[in-house]
């Protein structure tokens, strides 16, 4: 292994496409072995990891390096894996130096050691796989369990809340726009449908890499007919702007309780443009969740308000999933849209749910949240939407 700095110029340019090239774009296992080395268990791994874990699997000979440094490749591939598997049966020592590179980095680490030989001291605490001389398929099986539950929570959460069983073909349906200009400044962040449709591509492109099949649709010509269609459906935005998303809403809750709504008190008030709010009907009493607005430059804007998550198998094709995320305003759905696709807000949505699990993928969930910026002129952050409650319907 070459010492020195890496040269970052080198790698920069060529390297990144390397792995994208080989990866199509999947989160990857990078596994630590001298090159050229047991070419036919890293085979039979490589086969494993990805046909039962479903991450791409590279060791530093996948990727060539010629041209460019190979310890800033290898840091690279290390950096940018999501686990790391280190065959230490040789006591190699560029293969500790990369384990020491791994530790600090904090990754999830898995170590191979061949069955008899010592484990040195100062890698006793990470998990270890002993295996045979040959292929190992016991060895391999562990490994593949192992990997499985050491997936990054991001990942994991990612891969409950929004994939279904079968996770192509897959559509968002939106409809994106710029705030009013009377805003201001406050029209130049990314808001509302914005920041679902980039956190359910950027999701959908960690969980599929390239070649994710997710099609962004347009709400204003989405038939409802294509709600019968057998894919993946995630809507983002209320009826007002998304009449599919309030379709769908009724669907995914059958009529069952606590009963969700966005729109105005009455129906007959539903004409043109209209002040909407999210209602929540439950035991015979409804509840009003108004936005709360304040006055600038003669616009009244909004700084708080709620949103709501829905999730549930989509009602024809038991192996898709449905999801609705809106809310009364673009502040509203902007919080919806951050709670189902950040691993944080989703961490507290499972919190709130107690003993139903995300990835039930059997069950419809709902979750109501709240969005709050500073000032009119803010963008909302994760830190500020809070997950007020979640629940599963019966």
């Amino acid at each position: 292994m070459p010492s020195g700095d890496m040269a970052p110029a080198m790698v920069d340019i060529g390297i990144p496409e390397f792995i994208r090239d080989k990866t199509k774009g999947r989160p990857h296992v990078f596994v630590l072995m001298p090159f050229g080395a047991r070419k036919q268990f890293y085979r039979r791994m490589k086969e494993k990891v990805e046909q039962e874990v479903g991450l791409a699997c590279l060791r530093a000979d996948d990727v060539p390096a010629a041209g460019h440094d190979l310890l800033g490749k290898v840091h690279l591939l290390i950096e940018r894996a999501e686990i790391v598997v280190a065959d230490i049966t040789d006591a190699n020592p560029n293969v500790f130096y990369e384990v020491g590179y791994s530790r600090a980095l904090k990754k999830p680490m898995v170590l191979l050691v061949q069955a008899g030989q010592e484990v040195p001291t100062d890698v006793r605490g990470l998990e270890v796989i002993r295996h045979g001389i040959g292929d190992d398929e016991d060895a391999l099986n562990e490994l593949a369990e192992q990997l499985k539950l050491r997936l990054t929570s991001r990942l994991a959460l990612l891969r409950d809340m929004l994939q279904g069983d079968k996770p192509t073909p897959a559509y968002v349906v939106a409809a994106p726009k710029h705030r009013p200009s009377s805003v201001g400044d406050a029209i130049r962040h990314t808001f509302g449908d914005n920041l679902g449709i980039l956190g359910l591509i950027s999701a959908f492109g960690s969980l599929l890499g390239e070649s994710s099949g997710v099609e962004l649709l347009s709400a204003e010509h989405f038939p409802l007919r294509f709600l019968d269609e057998e894919a993946n459906l995630y809507f983002i935005g209320s009826k007002q702007v998304n009449t599919a998303s309030g379709e769908m809403l009724k669907r995914l809750q059958q009529g069952r309780t606590p009963d969700w709504y966005i729109g105005a008190e009455l129906p007959s008030e539903e004409v043109g443009s209209y002040e909407e709010a999210l209602w929540r009907t439950y035991l015979g009493r409804r509840m009003k969740f108004a936005p709360e607005k304040r006055e600038v430059t003669g616009a009244s804007i909004c700084v708080k308000d709620r949103g709501i998550v829905v999730r549930g198998p989509h009602p024809a094709y038991r192996d898709r999933v449905a999801i609705v995320l809106a809310g009364p305003t673009t502040l509203g759905t902007g919080a919806a849209c951050l709670a189902a696709t950040r691993s944080v807000l989703l961490s507290a949505i499972q919190a709130k749910l107690g003993s139903v699990r995300i990835g039930d993928k059997r069950k419809t969930i709902w979750a109501l949240v709240e969005g709050e910026v500073e000032s009119p002129s803010s963008a909302l952050q994760v830190d500020g939407v809070k997950v007020l409650d979640a629940g599963a319907y019966e």
